[in-house]
């Protein structure tokens, strides 16, 4: 059986990991190895998280290989972001201040 052991700082904070979720990813990785530490197996994760043998075991073999960087959900393929993330954070403050009017955000981020 493979278990993962860790210190009381490494707990502690992929506890505030699986708490805070960064990304769903990052979350659930958090609380498989947290199972691990706890005793469970590897099986009993795979029933908890509804996961996979191969999830949990690249899992494993990120954090002993990565540590918390292992934790990142990993690039993707895939359709390229039309905002940076400062476009985006305009964006989100507009339709807060807007939030009945999508039409007048849009017309707000074209003239930026």
């Amino acid at each position: 059986m493979r278990f993962i052991t860790l210190t009381p700082i490494e707990e502690n904070l992929l506890e505030e990991i699986e708490k805070d979720r960064p990304s769903y990813g990052e979350g659930q990785r958090a609380q498989m190895l947290l199972l691990s530490h706890q005793g469970y197996s590897v099986a009993e994760i795979m029933s908890i998280c509804r996961v996979s043998r191969d999830t949990v075991s690249r899992c494993f073999d990120r954090w002993e290989r990565e540590g918390f960087l292992g934790l990142e959900d990993q690039v993707r393929s895939g359709r390229p972001r039309l905002l940076t993330s400062v476009e985006e954070e305009v964006v989100l403050a507009l339709l807060q201040a807007e939030p009945r009017s999508i039409k007048i955000v849009q017309q707000k981020v074209v003239e930026k």
